[in-house]
């Protein structure tokens, strides 16, 4: 493949900005995960315990607030708690995991390789339609694990200590991320690596175990300032993080779930980052397999692979998007499936039938949006992003017939393109769609703005909702057990009678049909 790397860094830069167009625009509410997050960074931030991670003042144990860090890192760099701000960490690391993929397959591979797979991995359906689109930590934590996995292997010759030291860093950053997943991926990396160096009776030689000190000590520190800043029983903590990474398995859904998702699960994987995993399909092929299998260092990866989906792939309820620290070995055998088949040509016929209906239906739904209000708030930026959406739609209908680049690469320049007009016209909609929601935890917050305010006994509160709740009041929406504590209350109706006070206002919360009351308590202290 010639002149690809001018494309590579072309495509980098497009599909950097269509990731940040109206990446602020639409709620929090969209997954229950994202809200978590940024609700959970805020509490750390005011409350000034930076190792004691808590959901409306109450301890959080499910993860390690070193994510949560990042987030409150984003907001002191740019000033402001929006939306798109904790969402750069999406962009960011996936980022990062694209120029990472890319080195690491140009140095023990090949160019095209290289490109193919580093971009397939942000410009895919899953990705590019779904995931770059909320602020949660599962490209972080494909970043770590994958730079875990990066200092092991990227030399031919054995790794120095400073690759162990590194290798350990990134794997215990995974762990602080996600707890057990992150040393389940270590664990495999360093039984490949050894399986590669043909020294697997070397796992406890004094390299390896001083490297693994030193990840060890990472996590130790962590912990150390975690519990002396908390209260928290070490055994109940550690059997919370157990329970939390263990909760998706067959102990709890049982034998039947399970062998159904054994079979799911392959191909609801490959559908999620359509089209460059249809590749995979040529591994069906026994020739496929003996010619692709020749070369040790596939067998090397495929085995890595294989290894750690044992986790997802027998674990039902599992989420397409934990698997971002996987994808690019997939998409690298994909890729050697799709040139198996020399589905890499660029035959006028390809394009003339498929690429350039495809762009030219993109390009009449941005001029009937405008028309028929499928934006709902068309602003003068509204415009600007429109007028790039027609610039770029009208060149792809010239440069697609004329172009000799690749078919994959012009259908990458049309998925591109159909994630900008779905920024330009539909993002906005999800601002409008649940906007109740967020106007309604901003009016509690207006009216209750220097009096007190708590969140009385188990009444539940979607975390979007605390989140702009907290935002507003820059300060933590705690729970409280006493009726007369607080100037305001939020309570449902389960504890409406126990409160003497006197309704202010309802408040609709996600999930929650009934909604939450704001009561104006009688007495309450001051």
């Amino acid at each position: 493949m010639k002149n690809t790397k001018p494309s590579f860094l072309l495509f980098i830069l497009a599909a950097l900005f269509v990731m940040l167009v109206n990446l602020g625009s639409h709620h929090i509410f969209v997954h229950t995960d994202e809200s978590r997050r940024t609700l959970v960074a805020l509490e750390l931030l005011f409350s000034g315990n930076w190792f004691y991670p808590t959901i409306n003042g109450e301890a959080y144990l499910n993860k390690p607030a070193v994510f949560n860090w990042m987030i409150i890192a984003l907001y002191k760099i740019f000033g402001t708690y929006d939306e798109w701000v904790s969402r750069l960490t999406t962009v960011i690391f996936s980022l990062l995991c694209s120029l990472g993929i890319y080195k690491f397959l140009r140095d023990k591979y090949d160019e095209a390789s290289a490109v193919f797979v580093s971009l397939a991995f942000i410009i895919n359906g899953r990705f590019l339609f779904y995931d770059s689109f909320l602020g949660m930590m599962d490209l972080p934590f494909a970043f770590f694990c994958l730079g875990s996995f990066y200092f092991l292997f990227y030399k031919e010759k054995e790794a120095s200590y400073g690759d162990m030291f590194l290798s350990y860093s990134f794997a215990a950053m995974a762990f602080l991320l996600k707890g057990i997943p992150g040393l389940y991926f270590q664990f495999i990396n360093v039984l490949v690596y050894f399986i590669k160096q043909r020294k697997i009776s070397n796992f406890g030689m004094k390299k390896h175990l001083l490297a693994a000190t030193t990840g060890l000590a990472i996590i130790s520190s962590y912990y150390a300032a975690f519990f002396e800043s908390s209260s928290v029983d070490p055994l109940v903590y550690f059997e919370n993080l157990f329970n939390e990474s263990s909760k998706r398995t067959v102990s709890r859904f049982g034998i039947w779930a399970t062998l159904k998702h054994l079979l799911y699960f392959p191909l609801d994987s490959i559908g999620n980052f359509l089209p460059w995993t249809l590749g995979l399909f040529a591994l069906l092929s026994r020739r496929m397999r003996r010619s692709l299998f020749t070369l040790r260092l596939n067998r090397l990866l495929f085995i890595t692979m294989l290894l750690q989906l044992i986790p997802y792939w027998t674990s039902p309820e599992v989420s397409a998007r934990y698997l971002y620290c996987i994808l690019p070995f997939a998409l690298l055998f994909s890729y050697k499936g799709f040139s198996w088949f020399s589905s890499f040509s660029s035959r006028i016929e390809w394009k003339n039938y498929t690429l350039l209906p495809l762009t030219a239906l993109l390009l009449v739904f941005s001029f009937l949006a405008q028309f028929f209000e499928l934006a709902p708030t068309i602003t003068n930026t509204g415009y600007v992003y429109f007028s790039i959406v027609a610039i770029m739609g009208f060149a792809l209908l010239v440069y697609i017939p004329r172009s000799k680049l690749p078919y994959t690469y012009l259908l990458m320049s049309v998925l591109v393109f159909a994630r900008l007009s779905y920024d330009v016209h539909l993002l906005p909609r999800r601002a409008v769609e649940h906007a109740p929601l967020k106007k309604g935890a901003y009016a509690v917050a207006e009216f209750t703005k220097g009096s007190s305010l708590c969140l009385y006994k188990e009444t539940w509160l979607q975390d979007g909702s605390s989140f702009y709740i907290t935002k507003a009041r820059e300060e933590i929406l705690a729970r409280c057990k006493a009726s007369k504590v607080s100037d305001y209350m939020l309570v449902d109706k389960r504890y409406i009678e126990e409160v003497d006070g006197e309704k202010v206002m309802e408040l609709l919360t996600r999930y929650k049909k009934s909604p939450v009351s704001l009561i104006k308590v009688k007495h309450g202290v001051m």
